[in-house]
């Protein structure tokens, strides 16, 4: 039996988990987190975590984008620049035909749950399509004219499926009589 630390020792087990009306068993005691840790649920999750959260700023995504930026463009030798860009165009591909993809698949949801799943997905993906987007054209992998023309539609997409994703997530309006 291990040892428990004062920390440990104080904090109660949860016996049981309840979600809407249904309860069921606690996860096993190593998968629990204390009371105060960050990833502890309080209250109903609503939507999706923006990166203007506390503790996630947009900083920390510019940071990350520019380190990208910094091993996309290190060496500037034909191969390098090839599998670079070949890593690059084919993230955009995949970014951008998922984003139709899991629209497509929305559209034969069984449940308004599983609708709103799917639109979530294909949100992140188009986010990820603009990250993808803007490393390809700083890179040096998009041209401009590409640029102009793929920028912002990625921007107006991301945007229209993150509204149809909240519109999706908020619960069902009351029936009128």
């Amino acid at each position: 039996m291990p040892l428990e630390t004062g920390r440990e020792a104080a904090q109660p087990r949860l016996e049981s988990v309840q979600i809407s009306n249904v309860t069921l068993p606690a996860p096993p005691q190593f998968l629990q987190r204390p009371q105060g840790h960050p990833l502890v649920l309080r209250g109903r999750a609503r939507g999706p975590v923006h990166a203007e959260q506390p503790g996630m700023r947009r900083e920390i995504h510019e940071r990350a984008f520019r380190l990208a930026l910094r091993v996309a463009t290190l060496r500037r030798d034909a191969v390098y620049a090839r599998m670079v860009g070949d890593v690059v165009l084919r993230q955009l591909i995949r970014a951008a035909t998922s984003v139709g993809a899991n629209l497509e698949e929305a559209t034969a949801a069984q449940s308004r749950a599983d609708f709103a799943s799917k639109v979530a997905i294909a949100t992140k993906e188009a986010r990820e399509l603009q990250y993808w987007v803007r490393l390809a054209r700083e890179s040096g992998h998009l041209r401009e004219e590409e640029w102009a023309s793929l920028g912002p539609e990625a921007r107006e997409i991301a945007q229209v499926v993150s509204t149809i994703a909240r519109s999706a997530s908020r619960p069902p309006e009351a029936k009128r009589s």
